[in-house]
C-alpha cells in the first residue's frame, strides 16, 4: 500500500495538489505552525490517538509533518485527512475563543470564588 501525502494548504511545494489514494499504510499531513498554533496541533493529534499512532516530524521550513499509521488494520482510510483538517479548524477556533475570553472567565471565576469564600467565612 502507498503512503499518502496530504498538505494542509492543499498544494505541494512547487507543484499541484497531492492526490491521495483511497487507502494508505501511512498518511502524512503537513501542518504549518504559522497557521495553527502548536498547542492546537498537539490537541488534534491527541484526538486521533485512540485509533492511530501519530508522531510529529519538524521540517526545515518550520512546517510539521504529522505521520498517521493505524493501530488496527493495515491502512488509513482516505477520510482521515478531512477529519484531521476539520479538527484543526475546530481546535483553532476553540483556542482563539479561549484566548480572547480569558480575562472575562478569570473575572467570573474569581467573583464566584469570592462569594463562596464570603459565605463560608460568614458561617464560622
Amino acid at each position: 500500500m502507498p503512503v499518502a501525502y496530504a498538505l494542509s494548504d492543499g498544494f505541494a511545494r512547487g507543484g499541484p495538489a497531492v492526490e491521495q489514494p483511497q487507502e494508505a499504510t501511512e498518511l502524512q499531513i503537513l501542518v504549518s505552525p504559522r497557521v495553527y498554533p502548536l498547542e492546537v496541533i498537539y490537541r488534534v493529534c491527541y484526538q486521533f490517538t485512540d485509533q492511530y499512532y501519530l508522531w510529529l516530524e519538524p521540517l526545515a521550513d518550520e512546517d510539521i509533518c504529522v505521520h498517521i499509521t493505524p493501530k488496527v488494520g493495515q491502512s488509513v482510510p482516505a477520510q482521515v485527512r478531512g477529519e484531521f483538517g476539520n479538527a484543526l479548524i475546530d481546535y483553532a477556533v476553540r483556542w482563539s475563543v479561549a484566548k480572547d475570553t480569558r480575562k472575562v472567565r478569570d473575572i467570573i471565576v474569581s467573583t464566584a470564588l469570592a462569594e463562596v469564600r464570603k459565605d463560608a467565612l460568614g458561617e464560622i
